[in-house]
């Protein structure tokens, strides 16, 4: 048995032809939208509002006035809980 008279791989008949003459549109779209792409997102990572920064920045304060809160509550129920043991009527008046 002799080998068949035109190319194969794979087991498929193939024919010399051009792979760059039917693919190069792909190539060169695909390339163009890469870039683009590159390019939209590097402009948007720069911008100058920072949203990305402003928003760890919003719940880094938001935490620190949440501590204060915290502070300023504990301090108000040692302060009702002094008045209560003294007997003053604020703090009888709160105990009740």
């Amino acid at each position: 048995m002799s080998a068949p008279a035109y190319r194969t791989f794979l087991g498929q008949r193939v024919w010399p032809g051009s792979f760059l003459k039917v693919y190069y549109p792909f190539f060169f779209s695909g390339a163009f939208a890469f870039f683009l792409f590159s390019f939209a997102h590097t402009k948007m990572m720069d911008n100058p509002t920072n949203k990305w920064m402003n928003i760890v920045k919003d719940v880094s304060d938001a935490t620190g006035k949440q501590k204060l809160r915290n502070d300023a509550t504990k301090w108000y129920e040692e302060q009702l809980a002094k008045e209560a043991s003294a007997g003053h009527a604020a703090g009888a008046a709160a105990s009740h």
